[in-house]
């Protein structure tokens, strides 16, 4: 299924500036946004738990504004992180939000369903806050060795076209992937 997005104007959409394409093409895409909390209000009513990774602060604030259930958005600074992760881990929660404060060290081994918006060429540890093959040795909780994992891809900008494909590279040998198109 294809979606058509819009871009901001004064940018050009299919610009190599991995910057420029990124704020136009995901930080600034509202469509993009409202298919996200599609998805996860569609995940949550199928019981499934959904950990969302977002690079910039205004954009999980986007995020968290469209969602009309009950989640966490964890962000730095924030001295309700780790009571977050741990309703989020304990099912009390079934969607988090976070930004790289969710990076090394955290741990979320329930998540069902992980939807990267971070970008990048490397997702080994956005992957890894979702999928181990273990129990965790502290709490005991079994960890996941598999999960959904939902990233984006916009064939009409050349490097974020680009960063995808290295992207699901990675995915792959993680688990299940769902690659989501807008174009």
């Amino acid at each position: 299924k294809r979606v058509a997005v819009g871009t901001r104007q004064s940018e050009a959409t299919n610009s190599e500036d991995l910057h420029t394409a990124y704020k136009n093409w995901v930080l600034g895409n509202d469509l993009l946004v409202q298919k996200i909390a599609g998805l996860i209000m569609g995940f949550v009513n199928e019981g499934k738990s959904v950990l969302i990774l977002v690079d910039e602060k205004e954009h999980g604030e986007k995020i968290s504004e469209k969602i009309t259930q009950e989640h966490g958005y964890v962000i730095g600074g924030s001295k309700d992180n780790e009571r977050l992760i741990r309703r989020f881990n304990e099912r009390d929660l079934k969607i988090l939000i976070g930004t790289s404060v969710i990076g090394e060290g955290a741990d979320c081994p329930v998540v069902d369903v992980l939807i990267n918006l971070m970008g990048g060429t490397n997702p080994k540890q956005e992957n890894g806050r979702a999928l181990r093959n273990d129990t965790d040795p502290e709490t005991g909780i079994p960890r996941k060795p598999t999960c959904l994992i939902i990233d984006f891809d916009f064939p009409m900008s050349p490097v974020l076209h680009r960063h995808s494909k290295m992207r699901q590279r990675i995915h792959q040998e993680c688990g299940p992937v769902h690659r989501l198109k807008l174009i």
